[in-house]
């Protein structure tokens, strides 16, 4: 004859304890793959943040400038100021370098950056048409008689 004896831990407690256990292994688990997933996707974001938006945003605003001053030195050309055509040549090779570095850095925009290369062009066109052909300020300037 065989004596059941109590056991020290019934049966159901013990598999209940493991069922939790289990449960919060697979808890951490899927919060340890959601965790790893988030982190990529912020490496990616940044990555495209400081290598491509933050560099062509500079850029831009590079090319923006090189534009107004170019205009500014176009004015005083006209103004007769000869020195200003100097600094309008200077622009104009920045805001070509820019141009051609923002083509490197963002070549999935090319359509948006072939528009802007031809509204330079007809800018620099007029400006060398209308301007720098037609008008010289050394002969335009009015000498002072004594």
């Amino acid at each position: 004859m065989k004596v059941n004896r109590p056991r020290p831990f019934s049966k159901s407690i013990v598999s209940k304890i493991g069922l939790i256990m289990t449960f919060i292994t697979l808890m951490v688990l899927g919060l340890s793959v959601s965790s790893y997933i988030m982190q990529e996707r912020v490496n990616r974001d940044v990555e495209r943040a400081t290598h491509h938006e933050i560099p062509s945003a500079i850029i831009t605003m590079q090319m923006l400038r090189s534009v107004s001053d170019m205009n500014a030195s176009m004015l005083k050309y006209v103004m007769g100021r000869h020195e200003s055509l100097s600094v309008f040549l200077e622009n104009q090779q920045d805001f070509e370098n820019a141009l051609k570095e923002l083509k490197t850095i963002k070549p999935d925009e090319k359509q948006q950056l072939e528009k802007v290369s031809q509204l330079y062009e007809r800018f620099q066109r007029i400006a060398h048409q209308k301007v720098l052909t037609e008008f010289d300020p050394v002969a335009e300037q009015w000498h002072a008689s004594n």
